[in-house]
């Protein structure tokens, strides 16, 4: 089963400046926006960052956004470890979730910002089992003292998390139907398998039912995931590794694990 993605060489790219979007809902309509734009869609993407002031509900979505790709989608533990580590490797194009990112966030020049706010609150990610990642060098924390907010999208002042981002089920939460969630098997032989989204966020959800798949190497399997709503959301495995879900290669997701 294929699908018609987001394509930086051909995706023109609008900006957002009003916050109220019909069919969206309040509480995670740039989240809504992400999807739909990794989905394909050519709708209007997020917040204006080119210096026109922005209210508070696009502030959120704005950083929103980014995190729930970093946690939901990547499924990273550490989003400063899996940015310090692409950087260093000079952002190389070829993943879909960082294309976007460095098309978007990148090109509006906030991604250090939220590079260098992970990299200073690293011991707050403890997201999957309970304790902090490896801290970054001391290198990477002089760097991180260094970088400056963009005015109107403070992450670096006023508290260690001032859009009370939060872990993968956290940013995922809002995105659910209100009709029972269904996981089927569309091909046994390949380890293919589609899932609906039910009730509850998707990502913890189908973590949950994972079990369900055969136990015959269930890493192994890849499910595309489909909200009611939104459509397409991606296709998403499992780690061995980190027991985490996550869309792309796996040597991606480990850059943040």
């Amino acid at each position: 089963m294929t699908f018609r993605t987001y394509d930086a060489s051909n995706m023109n790219r609008f900006r957002l400046v009003d916050a109220q979007l019909e069919g969206l809902t309040t509480n995670s309509w740039g989240i809504e926006l992400v999807l739909r734009a990794l989905a394909g869609s050519r709708a209007a993407i997020l917040p204006t960052a080119d210096g026109k002031e922005i209210d508070h509900a696009q502030y959120l979505a704005y950083w929103h956004g980014l995190h729930f790709l970093i946690v939901a989608r990547l499924g990273w533990r550490d989003p400063g470890r899996g940015l310090r580590a692409w950087r260093d490797q000079g952002r190389p194009p070829g993943d879909t979730t960082l294309d976007f990112i460095a098309s978007v966030w990148g090109q509006d020049q906030t991604l250090d910002a939220y590079i260098a706010w992970a990299t200073i609150n690293h011991a707050n990610f403890a997201y999957g089992n309970g304790r902090p990642s490896e801290p970054p060098s001391e290198a990477w924390m002089r760097w991180a003292r260094q970088v400056q907010d963009r005015p109107g999208l403070e992450l670096l002042d006023g508290g260690s998390n001032p859009p009370h981002l939060g872990s993968a089920e956290d940013e995922s939460d809002s995105i659910h139907d209100d009709e029972p969630g269904a996981l089927t098997i569309v091909d046994s032989t390949r380890r293919r398998a589609i899932y609906l989204s039910g009730r509850h966020g998707f990502y913890e959800d189908l973590r949950t039912r994972w079990k369900e798949l055969p136990d015959v190497a269930p890493n192994n399997w890849r499910v595309e995931v489909f909200n009611r709503r939104l459509g397409y959301l991606g296709e998403y495995r499992l780690s061995r590794t980190t027991g985490r879900l996550h869309v792309g290669k796996h040597s991606v997701h480990m850059l943040g694990n």
